[in-house]
């Protein structure tokens, strides 16, 4: 498969960070996936805000599996 677009910056959050840490492997394994437009675990409306961005050539978003776990038991804490 060929990247739908350039990476450009590579910006992670520290949960992002964590979360590659934990699961052991490198980013450039999930970087490749996100630049043939896997999303990972998005919800249906920002993979669509994802596929209008490419479009258009906006910035795009993805969400580790790992990540999305970590913030909903941060989120029951509070």
């Amino acid at each position: 498969m060929f990247p739908l677009f350039p990476l450009g910056q590579i910006v992670a959050t520290p949960g992002a960070l964590a979360a590659l840490e934990r699961a052991k492997q490198p980013p450039s394994c999930f970087l490749a996936r996100h630049a043939i437009g896997d999303w990972g675990e998005l919800e249906p409306t920002d993979v669509t805000e994802n596929e209008y961005s490419v479009a258009h050539g906006f910035s795009v978003a993805e969400l580790l599996p790992d990540e999305r776990r970590r913030e909903d038991m941060d989120n029951h804490r509070s």
